[in-house]
């Protein structure tokens, strides 16, 4: 069973802020470039599918900002 972050754990571990990781990665939810899943209103996501997405649409996250932080 996959582990979900809600949208401040995915902005950390991205490292990026909270309202940053929001308004850049919203055009992508809408676009269905990135899985979520719903529970009790939240949106959650899965370090699987943040990894996947980082992977496979390199220009999103150079382009709008997002980066996943190299620890």
């Amino acid at each position: 069973m996959p582990q979900y972050m809600n949208q401040a754990e995915a902005a950390e571990y991205v490292g990026v802020s909270l309202n940053t990781f929001k308004s850049r990665i919203r055009p992508f939810i809408k676009q269905k470039r990135l899985s979520t899943e719903k529970s009790q209103g939240m949106i959650l996501f899965t370090k699987e599918e943040i990894d996947q997405f980082l992977e496979d649409d390199s220009k999103a996250y150079r382009y709008k900002g997002l980066r996943k932080r190299i620890a």
